[in-house]
């Protein structure tokens, strides 16, 4: 049998093209998971200041008096300091707050706003008067952080880089109108009654 030359670099050719698609396919399913494992790491460790501001917050608005009250407030504004590496202050190049030490140059990020307005509210003859507006602070603040963490997108790609089964999305009116729903909604409403 005889190869030609040329049919033998046709052969080379072809093998060191699949070589390259092989590596560079490689390489982005590595690059794309090292990319999910940095962006869930970071939305994790966000999602657990999250979770310490709105315990916060939900103490601050319970019973707590005097010392508690006092701790509880120091411990807003710790997680409020902690919030400026999540949420920077914002520099629209016109020196404001220039000097300040760096962390504080510019203006604060309106999620920070909104845990400073609560934690100015958090004195117990105030925060009887504000819950209305706090609340409402602290969902535009839970607001900012959903868009970051961003569940369903988040939802999706666990499920795609994972293959854990995720929840179906299903709201109380799906969930009457399904055959378990019908054939329970009576003990339901029975508790509530």
């Amino acid at each position: 049998m005889d190869v030609s030359m040329s049919d033998l670099i046709a052969v080379i050719s072809l093998v060191v093209t699949i070589i390259i698609a092989i590596i560079g396919g490689l390489y982005a399913i590595i690059n794309n998971t090292k990319k999910f494992e940095l962006s869930e790491q970071y939305k994790n460790e966000l999602l657990t200041w999250y979770g310490k501001v709105i315990f916060t917050i939900s103490k601050l608005q319970g019973e707590c008096t005097g010392k508690e009250r006092t701790d509880t407030l120091q411990e807003l504004s710790a997680l409020i300091e902690i919030g400026r590496f999540y949420f920077p202050n914002i520099d629209k190049k016109d020196g404001f707050g220039k000097e300040k030490p760096c962390a504080y140059q510019g203006y604060r990020h309106v999620a920070l706003d909104f845990l400073i307005l609560i934690y100015e509210m958090g004195s117990e003859e105030k925060i009887k008067k504000c819950r209305e507006k706090i609340e409402y602070m602290e969902r535009h603040f839970t607001s900012i952080i959903f868009k970051i963490v961003s569940p369903n997108k988040r939802i999706k790609n666990i499920k795609q880089y994972t293959k854990i089964v995720m929840p179906d999305a299903i709201s109380i009116i799906d969930f009457m109108d399904s055959e378990d729903g019908k054939n329970s909604i009576d003990t339901v409403f029975e508790y509530y009654n």
